[in-house]
């Protein structure tokens, strides 16, 4: 919880400061307008703690995650995950491929939280300049997705640490100065979504291919989802 609170602060500081922007005469409307983009990042931010932090809340107390899966098209989830970490993080790129179809009995919810978090997570540390790729495939009877980005190679001694709740890597250079919360709850609650269905992970990282955090999400009629072994965040 003091984590949090440290966290919350900056968005809470920027809303306020806009907050006293918009109560003065001589704002202009297309100061407005930035204020306003200003204003919804920060909430965005808010909300993704909160949400992240309920959803560990469950996970510590036994619940787990729950999942009502409905018939979804992820492609949609997928544009909504893209727009809301583009927005999060305006100065980073972030692209999406489709390939197949993405029809398919899923939570969308949880799919929305799952893409979004690896999006975020794949913005916050990738190098500047380099762009952040989601990329959906469908088959018959599952979606892979694969979240890449190009930044600080992930020592293999590290892998597992990037999971736990309320720790992130120390950073690499000053090359960086996006915000980031340090609550590090977004992957771990990726894994959860995934590992909810007997999933497993890993997330190879090298200089030549960058990181990949691959899921491969089965419609409900199989019943299994998790990160795949053998691809590359």
């Amino acid at each position: 919880l003091a984590v949090l609170g440290h966290d919350l602060r900056a968005p809470l500081a920027t809303i306020s400061l806009v907050g006293d922007l918009l109560g003065r005469k001589e704002t202009s409307p297309e100061q407005i307008v930035s204020l306003a983009e200003r204003t919804k990042r920060s909430a965005m931010l808010m909300s993704t703690m909160v949400t992240d932090l309920l959803g560990f809340a469950r996970v510590q107390m036994g619940g787990g995650i729950p999942a009502t899966r409905t018939m979804v098209e992820a492609a949609e989830v997928c544009k909504t995950a893209v727009a809301d970490a583009q927005a999060m993080y305006p100065a980073a790129s972030v692209k999406f491929v489709a390939e197949g179809d993405l029809r398919g009995e899923f939570d969308s919810i949880r799919l929305l939280q799952l893409v979004t978090n690896l999006l975020i997570n794949a913005a916050q540390h990738g190098e500047r300049g380099m762009p952040v790729t989601l990329a959906a495939k469908g088959e018959a009877d599952a979606i892979t997705l694969r979240v890449t980005n190009f930044g600080p190679v992930i020592p293999a001694e590290s892998m597992q640490n990037i999971f736990q709740p309320l720790v992130q890597l120390e950073p690499d250079g000053e090359h960086d100065t996006r915000p980031k919360t340090s609550l590090g709850l977004g992957l771990l609650i990726a894994q959860e979504i995934t590992s909810a269905n007997a999933g497993t992970s890993d997330v190879p990282s090298d200089e030549t291919d960058g990181t990949t955090f691959t899921v491969r999400q089965q419609n409900a009629r199989s019943g299994h989802c998790g990160f795949a072994k053998d691809d590359p965040i």
